[in-house]
C-alpha cells in the first residue's frame, strides 16, 4: 500500500509541475484513489493529510501538500516560510 501510494503522490507532483498549475480542483479524485488503496481509512481526510504532511516534512512533494491543505488556516505558516 505504500508504494502504490507514493506513485499516486508522485503523479499528482507531476500533474503540478507539468502544467504549472495547482490541482486542488482535482483532489477528490486523489482522496478517492488514496481510499481504495487503503480502503480500511475511506473517507479518513485525516489519514490523506498526515500522508501528504509526512513527505512534506521529508522535503518531498511540497508542492502537493500546499496544493491540498496550503489554504487551510492551520497552515498558514508554512506560506510565510516560502
Amino acid at each position: 500500500a505504500w508504494y502504490t501510494s507514493y506513485l499516486l503522490v508522485t503523479s499528482y507532483g507531476a500533474c503540478i509541475e507539468s502544467t504549472g498549475t495547482p490541482q486542488s480542483n482535482t483532489s477528490t479524485p486523489l482522496f478517492a484513489k488514496m481510499y481504495a488503496i487503503v480502503p480500511e481509512h475511506y473517507g479518513d481526510y485525516h489519514m490523506c493529510e498526515e500522508f501528504a504532511k509526512g513527505f512534506m516534512d521529508e522535503g518531498r512533494w511540497e508542492e502537493v501538500f500546499m496544493d491540498l491543505y496550503g489554504d487551510m488556516p492551520k497552515y498558514s505558516y508554512l506560506k510565510k516560510e516560502q
